[in-house]
Formats: C-alpha cells, structure tokens, sequence
C-alpha cells in the first residue's frame, strides 16, 4: 500500500493496522513533557556495537527501576530518560546496547535509533521496549508491514501500542532475552538438537512473512530474538527494511537494492551489488540467508567470510565452502539445499520444513569436538569477524 494511503488511514479512520493496535495521538503539552521546545526525538547517536552484548543474563531487556514521581521533564543536566505521552518513561541509558559516548548534549533525546529504547509504562511499571521511527517512507513501511501481517505474536515481537507525533512514530513492544547472533557468539557452536529447535522457529517465521507477501530482505540472526529465558522460543524482532509486495500472492519478488548484511548477501544480491542493479529473486535470497544462519549454528562460524567486502562478495559468488564437520548426513544434506548457488533450485519455506532433518528421531554425528564448550576472546572474535549489523557498502 502506498505511504499516502497508510498515513491517510491513520489519520482519518480505523483500518485493519488501527484494528490490532491502540493509536494515540499526543497533544502537543504531552509531546512537551518528552522534552521542551522539540518533537520527541532520541539519541541519533548510536556508534556502538551490538555484537558484544551477549546478554547471557537470565532476564529480559528492561529498564532501571524508576521512581514514576520523578519522570517529569528530563533535567537539563541528565540525559537519562523522558516521559513520553505520559504514559511510557524512556530510558535512554537502558538502549539495548551500550550508551553512545560523547553525546552532544543538544541532541534532542528520542529521535530515531539504531536500536529500541528501554521503556516502562509509569501505572504499571512494566518494562517494555519502544522503537521509533520518523514518518517518512521507511517508517511508513514499517507500518504497512504490520497491517500486511495483522496479529501475528506467534511469529512476530507484536506492537502493543502506536503513538504517532508530528514527526515520528513510536511503537511500543514486549521486552526480550537478547538475540539469536548474541547467542551464537557466546557459544563455540549449538548441539545439533538444540540449533534443529531453534531453526525449525526460523524457518516458520520467514514461511508466515512469505506468504504474507513480506520479503524480510536482511535476514540474519540477529533479527529473531528469546522471548523466555530459558531461551527455548525466538520470535523475529521487527519489521524494519522488509520488503512489502504489492499483493501477498505476488508472482514478481524480484529486488534491486544493495541492503544487508555482507556474510548473509545471497550470490544472486552479490551480483546485484557488483554490477550494480541486476534484479534478484527476493524470496529465495531469505531461504540462501537462512542457510548460512544454519550453518553458523552448526559450525560457529559463516560459511564465507573475509575483512574486505570485495573479495567477501567474490567467495560468495563463486559458492564454495567447506561444509561443517561433526553433523549428520541429515544437516548437511539441508546445508547443502540452502547453500545452492542457483536461486531457482533453493526449496521454498514450505518445503525446507519437510526435509527429513526435522523429522528424525535421531540425529546420529560424529563428534568431532565438544559442542557448546567455552573458547577464547581471541578465538571468538577471529570466528565471528565481522559484526552481524554490517551493511553492503553503499546500501
């Protein structure tokens, strides 16, 4: 659906998105109590690195216990948080990664981030997350992919509420336990009953997109998140830059951009990214970044991996790599499917789930190693070089 139509729904009726969500409109006096003198904006600073917040801890990304009889205006000399809508306290030293360093202390504190800020709803106390957005084309985006998805928790970390302000959109969601690359990262790689566990959700999820007409386009670990802490359940974490087809049962997925992450990039994206603007099929680029998510569970490791993004994209287009060792005939065999260099012969979500991986009883390997042992600082950094947030080089 086009921006217009979308930000014409919100504005003028209750659609199907206004249907699953709580909209609210602040006035201008709450929009104030953000922050004087401005629109709620955020940090717009956000230089740090996901990849080292293992958040191996047991409990959900949340906020600082705060006191709700404080949380008026932020003090000017405390950047700490900001009460939006006078309903949610932001916490803008509880973003889901580090504190951005040196922060000019004019930026205005809730503008759109690189990752969610912590959040608490002031009656109740609840740790929630809140992601923001400015009202342009991207956010809007976001937005039709939500309504294209309807209510969907089972698959999708669901928006609870939306507040919409002159300039940005705030969508308020559940708290998590860290992502799936985090998790990975901590581990020198997962049994292969606990990585099938895992998969199978992944596999699952991107299938419901699929179907839905939604094309997730940088799909990496990264992006599904623990919503326990046992960390048995992954759900995928936002919406942000899906593609959105016209119909959900849309012949044509064919893209042309350059966005996503160098590791994950299928060789048809490679190619696209090489020679610049060569369509590739949309769909079965996810299934390709769903091999080699596979695969780096399995081996703690990318399948392709190099410091320079050119020659990256080269071993990717030649599709050569040497399969994990230690896991049974089953796993390789759905490796391989995945990691087929020819778009057209990589099986579809529905069909992935058939493959008898996910039916055996027992997965007989030859251990190699002991799976899940601590490593080295230095081994670690050296197997997952590069961070799961880099982007091809002019996306």
């Amino acid at each position: 659906m086009a921006s217009t139509a979308i930000l014409h729904q919100l504005h003028h009726h209750h659609g199907a998105f206004s249907k699953s969500l709580g909209i609210t409109h602040p006035s201008s006096s709450s929009i104030n109590n953000v922050r004087s003198g401005s629109d709620a904006g955020g940090t717009g600073n956000d230089s740090s690195d996901t990849q080292g917040n293992t958040q191996s801890q047991s409990r959900p990304v949340s906020g600082k216990d705060v006191n709700p009889q404080e949380t008026g205006k932020p003090k000017s000399n405390n950047r700490s948080g900001a009460v939006l809508a006078r309903k949610y306290l932001l916490s803008f030293e509880g973003t889901t990664q580090c504190p951005p360093k040196n922060v000019d202390p004019n930026t205005p504190l809730l503008q759109p981030t690189k990752t969610p800020l912590l959040c608490m709803k002031l009656d109740t106390r609840e740790p929630l997350l809140c992601r923001i957005y400015q009202r342009d084309d991207r956010g809007v985006n976001v937005l039709a992919a939500h309504e294209r998805l309807g209510e969907c928790s089972e698959f999708i970390n669901p928006v609870t509420e939306l507040i919409v302000s002159p300039k940005y959109f705030y969508l308020i969601s559940p708290p998590n336990y860290g992502n799936l690359h985090s998790y990975i990262h901590s581990k020198t790689a997962l049994k292969e009953t606990r990585a099938r566990h895992l998969f199978q959700q992944m596999v699952s999820i991107v299938k419901f997109c699929h179907a839905k007409g939604i094309i997730l386009r940088d799909l990496k670990m990264g992006r599904f998140v623990f919503t326990d802490k046992e960390r048995t359940t992954i759900k995928l974490d936002s919406l942000e830059d899906v593609v959105v087809l016209p119909k959900p049962d849309s012949d044509d997925d064919s893209l042309d951009d350059r966005h996503g992450c160098p590791n994950y990039v299928s060789p048809e994206k490679a190619g696209s990214v090489m020679q610049n603007g060569i369509r590739y099929p949309g769909k079965a680029s996810d299934i390709w970044s769903l091999g080699i998510s596979l695969y780096a569970m399995l081996a703690g490791r990318y399948p392709f991996n190099d410091n320079d993004c050119s020659r990256l994209l080269h071993k990717i287009r030649n599709g050569s790599y040497s399969m994990v060792e230690g896991i049974s005939p089953f796993a390789k065999s759905l490796v391989r499917c995945l990691l087929t260099k020819n778009p057209g012969d990589r099986p579809s979500c529905r069909e992935l789930l058939n493959h008898p991986w996910f039916k055996a009883e027992e997965l007989k390997v030859t251990p190699i190693r002991s799976r899940e042992e601590p490593e080295s600082d230095t081994f670690r950094a050296k197997r997952m070089r590069l961070n799961d947030d880099q982007v091809v080089p002019g996306s």
